[in-house]
């Protein structure tokens, strides 16, 4: 889906993919930025930080950078326009136009040393597929990309085009022109290239769909099986990848306007290699009639890729799922992030949610390095779990956090508040602010945190 960088005011949010690994460290970049189209932050007192930060910045619906910022300071070192980085966060892939637009030169460039490795020039006006996390439209093995262009309206309708590239000899493995009055956008690869999984936006819902990288055609609806179209009245979390790149996550809240026993919130499997989306329903009791409260779902998935943690600090929950036996193993209740409201009030700003500006998270969820906590945005500040005993409390309880990010040590949280444009650095040994620096505009996603 193209992404918005703005508060997201209403209920059709895209399903979309978020992935955070663990990076290696990388030295401070020295050179030239390549280009920048962002603004340097302020000068100001140096904060209790070394970090260099990679953080991807939407500044309309059809481009990004990702900015390279020295968090002692706050200062940009450098930037990448319409970029993204690779699974494992080594290799960062940024675009320019060339012969009057008719052409994509892709350049590939080493974080690490921030040299260029090689280029590739693709035909066409193209751009990197654009999606709310800013990760998965590289395949987890880095060796495909997709390119997607703006989408235009003809006499025939829209046209969306997804390309896919061989990343090591710029091949074109696959070309398709999606044509209609409905709309796509881009969802995620499966690891070996062979399916592109893409939204359908139209007739009051959002439905998956996936496209045939051999054929080049899209499969019937029914491809998938049990993966439901989201309604009007519903609402779906951004996505998160398995660490093999085979499983899309994501949460969804069901419908608001339906109670019934049988329309539980529920995580969402879309399997990429197999083609198949399998449901898991969670409790009942965790659906909500609040808007704001369901905004609050995310996750995290474990490094081994056996279980996922749904967390929702709003709604005071955690579910702790199986994901070879696909089943809920714990449920617990956590800190309630903040105080309800009655049902009908929620249910009157569920219906009519355009009122004020709202919240969308797109990496809300964390593991430790460690593995003994996770961290989750709540409706204000970071929840912190304990794995084994789920008992919780809660930091920084005066911010909305939308992403974060650990350092590789796992003793710092950054965590990135697009409401204050502002990127909060917190100890994770007790919660202490180490100090804050001007985020980049619409700071989707933290990409990458290096200790130099």
């Amino acid at each position: 889906m193209s992404a918005h960088p703005r508060r997201v005011v209403t209920l059709s949010l895209a399903f979309v993919l978020a992935a955070c690994v663990t990076q290696a460290a990388a030295p401070r970049p020295s050179d030239p930025p390549v280009r920048s189209t962002e603004p340097t932050a302020s000068a100001r007192a140096a904060n209790l930080s070394s970090d260099v930060l990679f953080i991807r910045s939407v500044t309309n619906d059809a481009a990004s950078n990702i900015v390279v910022i020295d968090a002692r300071t706050g200062e940009k070192i450098r930037s990448y326009p319409d970029a993204v980085i690779s699974p494992d966060r080594s290799t960062l892939f940024w675009t320019a136009r060339a012969n009057g637009a008719a052409q994509t030169v892709v350049h590939v460039v080493d974080v690490t040393t921030a040299r260029e490795l090689r280029s590739i020039t693709v035909d066409g006006n193209l751009l990197p597929a654009t999606i709310d996390a800013g990760g998965g439209v590289i395949t987890s093995r880095g060796d495909r990309l997709v390119l997607t262009n703006s989408p235009y309206r003809t006499e025939a309708g829209w046209i969306r085009k997804i390309v896919v590239v061989d990343t090591s000899t710029g091949a074109i493995e696959s070309v398709v022109e999606l044509k209609g009055e409905l709309t796509y956008g881009f969802a995620a690869i499966a690891p070996g290239g062979q399916s592109v999984l893409v939204n359908e936006y139209g007739q009051g819902a959002t439905g998956l769909r996936v496209l045939d990288s051999a054929s080049r055609t899209l499969l019937p609806a029914s491809a998938l099986g049990a993966a439901p179209a989201r309604s009007s009245y519903g609402f779906r979390s951004a996505g998160t990848i398995s660490p093999d790149g085979r499983w899309l996550f994501s949460i969804d809240a069901g419908d608001v306007l339906s109670y019934q026993p049988t329309d539980t919130p529920f995580l969402l499997a879309i399997d990429l290699d197999g083609r198949r989306a399998q449901r898991i329903g969670l409790p009942l009791e965790q659906k909500t009639w609040d808007f704001e409260k369901y905004l609050i779902w995310s996750m995290a998935v474990t490094p081994d890729g056996t279980g996922v943690y749904v967390v929702n600090p709003a709604l005071g929950v955690i579910d702790e799922i199986d994901l070879r036996e696909m089943r809920v193993r714990r449920t617990a209740q956590i800190t309630v992030g903040a105080a309800g409201e009655d049902r009908p009030a929620a249910l009157w700003r569920a219906v009519f949610p355009v009122a004020e500006a709202k919240r969308y998270i797109t990496g809300g969820a964390l593991l430790s390095p460690d593995g003994r906590s996770i961290y989750a945005s709540g409706t204000k500040g970071v929840a912190v779990i304990d794995r084994e005993t789920l008992a919780s409390r809660m930091w920084e309880t005066t911010h909305e956090f939308d992403n974060m990010a650990l350092s590789p040590d796992g003793r710092r949280l950054y965590a990135t508040s697009n409401a204050e444009a502002k990127i909060f650095i917190i100890d994770t040994a007790d919660g202490a602010s180490l100090g804050t620096f001007a985020a980049p505009s619409y700071a989707q996603a933290i990409l990458r945190v290096d200790t130099p």
